[in-house]
């Protein structure tokens, strides 16, 4: 019995001896000693059983704790363990100490009021621990230097070591905060962006219309209504085909092209009006390259279209005026010889004695031929380089009720001058602008047929068609309500040779188009079959004093000397014949040379010529364009008349700028140039105060 108690407490106390050094920790292997297979040996191994259940509870426990630690002191947001108790803190993370720039001795001594402003009351938060509720918020950490770090704050009631603590994490909201401007910057730039899209479409003259994948409308201008003539509020939604009526061939190539422009055509809006179209379009992406749809511009280039074919025209007329020119300069020498033979052999058969009636009655009919032939070549004139007007200002009542008159002698049109008093006065060629509107009347007489009326309309503007708009000008507008001109006859009216007259030349509106450019002005024409026509003149107002100039039924008679000098000998001798029939001395010279010698000879010899008529161009000599200048060098106190059938310079157009004090254009009629050398000679003599201008 002694051995069984003794072997069994020895084991017992062994058994006992094991847990208790495993209790304190001086157990390597955490294990008892378990001998035999009787109860104590099951109890040393149930023991055993529990210690690696507890050691493997254990390392769970560490590897939990290790990954906890691993992600608060990795986390980026500042995580804080606070005594609800104190507010004193427990534990931060390495993000804290970051962002407040302190230390864990810091810490110490401080409380959480000290380094976060939270947005809850801290008295308040007791009452979470009831509910175990989460308060969430924005506050702010105070860094050491006292600035401030705006942080979004999440914090939750716990039991840490038997004790309240709250556990609070901040986040930092400074990207957000940076986001969030940079969110409302674009947001900001794009509503700018929007307000100065609608403010550029709005003002712009160019139609803007986008549309989607399916080409439906989503976005039109106001110019784009004006344009196709629909409201927007009716377009949007609407496929663009509906709206923007082009030829199907255009359609097949919107369908393939990505973009295309700018492309030109003839459209017909949807109030009827026909205008011509200059339209771009250009396919819309996003940043992935997927197509959104496409953009489509276009604009009324009807102007634009009508100046094209003006300056078309005014090309093929420069090739036409070379030739013109130059037959007209040949023509008007002719002329001039023809008018005065015929002016002198009147002269010799109202001399003579007996009856010459039918005589003077074939005479007359002569000059009337000449005159009409001088109209041409007049026109032919208009129509070359050298034809510049010989500019002066002028009303145009009298002008356009001699027109008139001139137009519908002998015709059962009726006509009326709508022309205040007020209206400014012009600075034309008073010849050349006769021709222009005897034209534009012509046509509108062989439109109404010999019947109906013709109204001309007079008026001041502050604006003309086309570009330079804005100016005063003297708008004159010439409204017949005739057979019209047809839709695709309208732009061809100023080209040279078209005509629809079975005896027109075609050059009538030619020679007005260019006269009226010649003058800075325009011309437009409107018109609706049977119903009339509208031509527009628009010509610069001058503030130049008008001066009436004298007009003479008959040839003036005077005295004095007289050089003329011109390379033709015909028009040499027949003008001499002519001065002196109406009482004049003469002399003649073929070129400036011999003219320059003539009239030194003539000073030196005590019997200077009153006037010298020079011929402007002189083939292979020196004409009166560069004469004049040492003419007056000579004798600053002479006076030139210059006389060209054409020109290529100014000098006929402006001859007092080079020294002349009157002009005669060939082929002259016998009054005009008895007039011009007899107001010449009654100027009397005066010095030109800069002789050396003129060279």
């Amino acid at each position: 019995m002694v051995f069984v108690e003794r072997t069994v407490l020895s084991r017992l106390n062994a058994l006992t001896d094991d847990i208790n050094k495993i209790g304190r920790g001086e157990s390597k292997d955490r294990r008892v000693r378990a001998l035999g297979k009787d109860e104590l040996s099951d109890l040393g191994m149930q023991v055993n059983t529990m210690m690696e259940s507890l050691d493997r509870s254990e390392q769970e426990l560490i590897m939990k704790e290790r990954r906890y630690r691993a992600l608060v002191e990795g986390s980026s947001n500042a995580i804080i363990l606070v005594d609800s108790k104190d507010l004193s803190i427990i534990e931060v993370n390495p993000a804290f100490l970051k962002m407040t720039g302190r230390n864990d001795y810091d810490l110490n001594k401080m409380k959480i009021v000290d380094v976060l402003d939270a947005p809850w009351d801290w008295d308040t938060p007791h009452a979470a621990f009831d509910g175990g509720s989460v308060q969430e918020g924005e506050g702010r950490l105070i860094h050491s230097n006292q600035s401030v770090l705006d942080v979004e704050l999440s914090m939750t009631p716990l039991t840490f070591d038997g004790k309240e603590a709250y556990f609070i994490i901040g986040r930092d909201l400074t990207e957000r905060r940076r986001a969030e401007k940079d969110r409302e910057r674009i947001l900001d730039e794009l509503s700018r962006t929007n307000e100065n899209l609608e403010v550029t479409l709005k003002s712009i003259a160019d139609g803007v219309i986008s549309v989607d994948q399916n080409d439906d409308v989503v976005l039109m201008n106001r110019a784009a209504e004006d344009l196709i003539g629909v409201n927007r509020r009716y377009g949007v939604g609407k496929n663009i085909r509906e709206l923007v009526p082009l030829p199907d061939r255009e359609w097949d190539d919107y369908r393939t092209l990505r973009q295309a422009g700018p492309l030109r055509v003839a459209m017909r809006n949807n109030s009827g009006q026909t205008w011509q179209m200059e339209y771009s379009y250009t396919t819309l992406t996003n940043d992935k390259g997927e197509i959104m749809g496409k953009m489509f511009t276009f604009r009324d280039i009807s102007e634009k279209a009508r100046a094209e074919i003006a300056e078309a025209n005014a090309g093929r007329l420069e090739a036409i005026g070379t030739l013109a020119g130059g037959i007209a300069h040949d023509f008007n020498n002719v002329m001039t010889s023809v008018v005065g033979e015929l002016y002198l052999l009147r002269t010799e058969i109202e001399n003579s004695e007996g009856s010459m009636q039918r005589s003077r009655e074939r005479i007359n009919d002569m000059e009337m031929a000449m005159d009409r032939a001088k109209f041409v070549a007049q026109e032919l004139l208009s129509l070359s380089k050298g034809g510049a007007p010989i500019q002066k200002p002028t009303t145009l009542r009298g002008l356009l009720e001699d027109t008139a008159r001139l137009a519908f002698t002998g015709s059962s049109i009726t006509w009326s001058l709508d022309c205040p008093d007020d209206i400014w006065p012009v600075n034309i060629d008073q010849g050349q602008m006769n021709r222009a509107f005897l034209n534009i009347l012509f046509n509108a007489q062989e439109a109404s047929r010999e019947k109906g009326s013709v109204e001309i309309v007079v008026r001041n503007v502050l604006s003309r068609p086309g570009p330079d708009t804005e100016g005063r000008y003297v708008n004159v507008d010439f409204i017949d309500h005739g057979e019209g001109i047809p839709p695709d006859v309208l732009p061809r009216i100023f080209d040279p040779y078209f005509t629809t007259k079975a005896t027109g030349t075609g050059l009538g509106m030619t020679v007005t188009f260019t006269t009226i450019k010649r003058h800075g002005g325009t011309i437009e024409v409107t018109s609706e079959v049977n119903k009339g026509t509208k031509v527009s003149v628009y010509l610069p107002a001058t503030d130049g004093e008008v001066t009436e100039v004298p007009r003479a039924d008959k040839p003036v008679t005077g005295t004095g000397r007289v050089l003329i000098m011109d390379d033709e000998e015909f028009i040499l001798q027949v003008t001499s014949d002519i001065l002196q029939s109406l009482g004049y001395e003469v002399d003649v010279a073929h070129d400036g040379e011999e003219a320059l010698e003539r009239y030194g000879q003539a000073m030196r010899e005590g019997r200077k010529f009153d006037v010298v008529i020079m011929d402007l161009t002189i083939p292979g000599g020196m004409g009166g364009k560069e004469t004049i200048g040492q003419l007056l060098k000579m004798d600053p106190r002479a006076r030139a008349i210059v006389s060209s059938g054409y020109s290529n310079d100014p000098v006929m157009a402006n001859h007092e700028d080079f020294g002349f004090v009157g002009v005669v254009p060939k082929p002259y009629k016998i009054e005009e140039l008895s007039l011009v050398v007899k107001n010449a000679i009654q100027l009397g003599p005066s010095d030109n105060p800069e002789p050396d201008r003129f060279k």
